[in-house]
This record gives structure tokens, sequence and C-alpha cells, in this order.
């Protein structure tokens, strides 16, 4: 399928301060922001810190870590569940 203006900007645009990507459900804004991240995970420079946020746990498992792990063709990410008490 071929990306929509909103997800090619997304993917290649210069990132502001605070990125807030909103749209209907299905519409790709997952998927452009994992490929992103992804990006930016690959380029940092060593020993980075970065932060994703969701409503739930299971939900940012769901939706960015699980599809950044199988996206992940160089096998450079590890994901390392660390719960608060």
């Amino acid at each position: 399928m071929k990306p929509s203006e909103k997800q090619k900007q997304i993917i290649k645009g210069k990132l502001p301060d605070i990125l807030i990507v909103s749209g209907v459900t299905g519409s790709g804004k997952s998927h452009a922001v994992n490929v992103r991240l992804y990006k930016e995970i690959i380029n940092a420079k060593k020993n980075s810190l970065g932060l994703v946020s969701g409503n739930t746990s299971e939900s940012l498992y769901d939706n960015i870590i699980k599809p950044l792990l199988d996206i992940d063709p160089l096998g450079v990410l590890e994901y390392k569940n660390l719960k608060g008490k």
C-alpha cells in the first residue's frame, strides 16, 4: 500500500519536540510512527534514552513494541518489560 502524505511527513519530515498524531482507526498512524521510531533508534547516539507512551502497557506493547520488533531486519532491538511497583 502506498503511504499517505501524512505518513510520508511522519516518516521523512523534520520532527517537532513533541509529536502528536491523530486520525481514525486504521489510518496507518501507528505504522508510520513505528517506521520513523525505528529510523530514529537506528540513528541514535549510543546510550540514548527514548520514551514512548500509551493508554496501557498492553496497548503499548501491541501497537508499538511488538511491531517494532517485527520490522527489525538488523536484529538490534531488545525489549525488557520493567514494571514499577
